[in-house]
Parts: structure tokens; C-alpha cells; sequence
């Protein structure tokens, strides 16, 4: 998986061009210490230290910034797998990618789609912990298909089957024993808000 933060790509890249951090530091004229800072994310860089380090790893300012470069697919066309879900920001703006995933050529133009890395057990053993879900976006579905849900501006989307009723919906997961379904009423699902951001259409089971 791609470093989360700033200080785990710097340390990245740096053992990729066989380093320690004093000779780090010294090739940017810095302490070692501040190195140090840099990689345990205690201390940002200065945007002069960035353009350096770039110039030194021979990477974008993308890559070090954490925006992965979009791959170029080989036989259809490539998503981001999202690191969280920022409240207020289109999918589309999100630069926290962990990833990508390739798909086929034949669901071009069917849609805008992302993917999520699933987090816990709560829809298992349809979708189990580690899958990714492939994502259409669209604000509503069906009753029993599987949406992407933002709850209460949370970044951490849950996924859960939904069921329409007439005042209101419930989130259902498969795994009901150990998580029941919970119920939002119409004044809840306004006032949080609880808002669909897309079906699953597809799990990819992670090795």
C-alpha cells in the first residue's frame, strides 16, 4: 500500500535511494534531526524542502504529496480506491489515494465509479474485511442493494444494504447477528444527514 503521510513517503523514497537520514539531511543542508521531525510526521516541510526532495527522489510533487499517479490500464480504465470520504468535497477532488482499480472497457459510460477499501465484518460473508468495492455513484437505490453511506459527515463510509420505508430507512448488514440493522427516521436521515454516495456493483476479495 502507498505511504499514508508525508513522513512515511519521505522515509520511503528515502531507503528507495539506499539512504539514512543523516545523509539525507545532508544533501538538503539540514540537521538530522530535523530529518527525523520530517519522517515522524512532528514537523511539515517547508514547500523549498518539498521542491528539494522531489528533485532529489526524481518524483512529482504528486507522489509526494501522496497523489498517486493514475496508471495507464491495459484493457479498460482505472478508478481511485479513496483513503476516506471528505465531507463536501466531490469524489472527483479527493487526493487521498490508496490505490487503484482497473475495470473493463465494457462499463465505460455507464456512470462515474471509485472504490473503497472495506473496513470491519458487518456486511461478511458477502463482502468480508480487506475487499474492495467497486462504486457507482448515484444518491439513491434500491431496496436490498448495497449502497455506500456517509452518516453524520463521518469519513469512514459504512456499507450496508438499505431498506426504504415509508418514513424513513434502515441500514442492514449481512453479518445481522453481530450487527443488527439500524434505522434512521426521515427527521434523522435529513438532520445528520445520512446520504447514499453510490451502489456497489461489484467486491474484489484482496489476496
Amino acid at each position: 500500500m502507498y505511504p499514508n503521510t508525508m513522513g512515511q513517503r519521505i522515509e520511503y523514497f528515502r531507503t528507495q535511494l539506499g539512504l539514512n537520514q543523516k545523509e539525507l539531511a545532508e544533501k538538503l543542508h539540514l540537521a538530522k534531526s530535523t530529518m527525523s521531525q520530517y519522517e515522524s510526521d512532528s514537523r511539515n516541510p517547508s514547500d523549498e524542502i518539498k521542491l528539494a526532495l522531489c528533485e532529489l527522489f526524481h518524483i512529482s510533487m504528486d507522489e509526494l504529496m501522496g497523489r498517486q499517479i493514475k496508471p495507464e490500464p491495459k484493457n479498460g480504465f482505472a478508478v481511485p480506491v479513496l483513503a476516506k470520504i471528505a465531507v463536501g468535497i466531490p469524489i472527483d477532488a479527493i487526493q487521498e489515494v490508496d490505490g487503484w482499480e482497473e475495470l473493463p472497457k465494457a462499463m465505460a459510460g455507464k456512470g462515474e465509479f471509485f472504490a473503497l477499501k472495506v473496513k470491519g465484518d458487518s456486511m461478511s460473508p458477502t463482502i468480508i474485511d480487506g475487499s474492495v468495492v467497486i462504486v457507482r455513484k448515484q444518491n439513491s437505490v434500491e431496496n436490498k442493494e448495497i449502497a455506500v453511506v456517509q452518516i453524520n459527515g463521518d469519513e469512514e463510509a459504512t456499507i450496508k444494504r438499505i431498506q426504504k420505508q415509508e418514513h424513513g430507512l434502515t441500514l442492514i448488514g449481512d453479518n445481522a447477528l453481530v450487527y443488527p440493522p439500524h434505522y434512521y427516521s426521515e427527521e434523522q436521515v435529513r438532520s445528520l444527514p445520512v446520504r447514499i454516495l453510490g451502489k456497489v456493483v461489484e467486491a474484489r476479495k484482496m489476496l
